[in-house]
């Protein structure tokens, strides 16, 4: 039996629709962000955008990278979340099966599930407005200790995981059983806001458990509040843990072991959504690392998956 990566993380329907820059500042919207939003905010700003063509997709960050990973054929991921008893619950189930992505996906009655509004500027920005619904309501009887003994090689988190309090307990049970048997933990930041708004316990999460970090250029600093302008080096490595850094047009950083590594990669001027781009790349880059290819081949991997789905409009390559 393989062994899988067992990831937690917030089941997320993505609605998709094309707005030009006039409609983020009209809604008073930061350009690129995620923006957690209420059921009322959800359908006011889906009232704005009725009669758009709207692309929809199962998506949450956790989800992107398994699906980037199952793309590339490997399906030993098994996704842990919550989805209400609802249309988009029944799709997004449908969605992982689709993708051969194994689930411990609980289903609440009476509940609303993760919705997320992106609105996709002509630049290919995304600004994301979330209304989470039951989706980050992951309970502690949900990790089932025995099966993540027995099956993971990996732990995978999501850093949007931290902004429902009492899905922290659960997540840090998770942590102290990984922890117990020796299982690396994957973490991706998520967010620059997210990495702000909890800052001290992800240093503490990271300097504790995580064997894998996840972050573009900007999460990264917002996490020890280095200088946006101080070159990234050497001296930032953290316990040693493979730190894999996404810099826009300069390409990824990659620190470990007293070393970093500096893969450039192509630029595309024209993307059509950069919606599940760093998603897409963390799966590339695992799927390397999982067929011990070196440091910059698994980067390689992982910036071919990004220049795939941004190509896309949504984070569906089958179509």
């Amino acid at each position: 039996m393989n062994k899988k990566i067992i990831g937690v993380g917030n089941a997320i329907t993505d609605l998709l629709v094309h707005v030009d820059d006039n409609f983020i500042t009209d809604n008073k919207l930061i350009k690129s962000s995620m923006n957690l939003i209420s059921l009322n905010e959800h359908k006011s700003l889906s009232k704005l955008l009725e009669g758009k063509d709207i692309t929809v997709a199962c998506g949450g960050s956790l989800a992107n990278s398994f699906k980037s990973l199952s793309y590339l054929g490997f399906f030993d991921s098994y996704f842990i979340g919550s989805v209400g008893d609802d249309i988009y619950g029944k799709m997004y189930l449908d969605n992982l099966n689709k993708m051969e992505i194994q689930s411990n996906l609980i289903v609440n009655k009476n509940k609303n599930s993760g919705v997320s509004i992106i609105l996709v500027t002509p630049d290919g920005e995304r600004t994301m407005c979330t209304y989470l619904g039951i989706a980050p309501i992951i309970k502690e009887e949900y990790i089932n200790e025995t099966y993540i003994k027995d099956n993971a090689k990996f732990i995978f988190i999501e850093g949007y995981l931290w902004d429902n309090k009492d899905t922290i307990n659960t997540i840090m049970k998770l942590l102290y059983i990984a922890k117990k048997y020796d299982i690396k933990v994957i973490f991706s930041l998520s967010d620059q806001f997210c990495v702000q708004r909890h800052q001290k316990h992800f240093q503490q999460i990271v300097s504790e458990y995580v064997g894998i970090l996840f972050a573009n250029d900007t999460e990264f600093r917002a996490l020890y509040d280095i200088d946006p302008n101080k070159k990234l080096s050497i001296d930032m490595q953290i316990n040693n843990i493979l730190t894999i850094i996404t810099k826009d047009k300069e390409g990824v950083f990659v620190m470990h072991k007293k070393e970093i590594s500096h893969i450039e990669t192509e630029i595309n001027n024209n993307p059509v959504d950069n919606t599940g781009a760093g998603d897409f790349f963390a799966g590339g880059f695992l799927y390397g690392l999982q067929r011990k290819y070196d440091i910059i081949t698994c980067a390689e991997y992982g910036h071919n998956m990004a220049k795939r789905i941004i190509k896309k409009l949504g984070t569906d390559l089958s179509n």
